[in-house]
């Protein structure tokens, strides 16, 4: 949660329009997320880890801040939250190379999956925003 909420705070992403739904899509994240780490053999994780940084931070680097229709950005609201973005995002891949270097797989694992899923959602929005306007 540490991970998807000091990226996602920056770069924006989908949004739904109930609160029940945002409810209920990010308890199913939550649920997933543990289902896959629990299921997942350690050995995979190493290799999944890098999958998930490969494709997620150039993404998060090239589309971020994404703004919302409820949400509009101003230049400087938009370097603001680039920079704090990237910053974030910079953190957190030093903490998951010291993970994964030290042997804490499942940890590197799930901060990996926090970034991908901020990915996902920067994405969708960007796409949804996108065919509004």
């Amino acid at each position: 949660m540490v991970s998807f909420t000091l990226i996602r705070t920056y770069a924006g992403g989908y949004h739904c329009k109930k609160a029940i739904n945002c409810y209920l899509i990010s308890s199913g994240i939550i649920v997933g997320v543990l289902a896959i780490t629990k299921f997942m053999p350690i050995q995979l994780m190493f290799v999944a880890s890098l999958i998930m940084l490969v494709i997620s931070k150039p993404t998060l680097y090239k589309f971020t801040p994404v703004e919302t229709s409820t949400k509009p950005l101003d230049e400087v609201e938009k370097k603001f939250y680039r920079r704090k973005t990237l910053q974030n995002i910079s953190i957190e891949c030093l903490a998951i190379v010291v993970l994964l270097i030290i042997k804490l797989n499942i940890f590197a694992f799930v901060m990996c999956f926090g970034i991908a899923i901020c990915a996902e959602l920067v994405v969708l929005e960007k796409v949804k925003f996108k065919s509004i306007y």
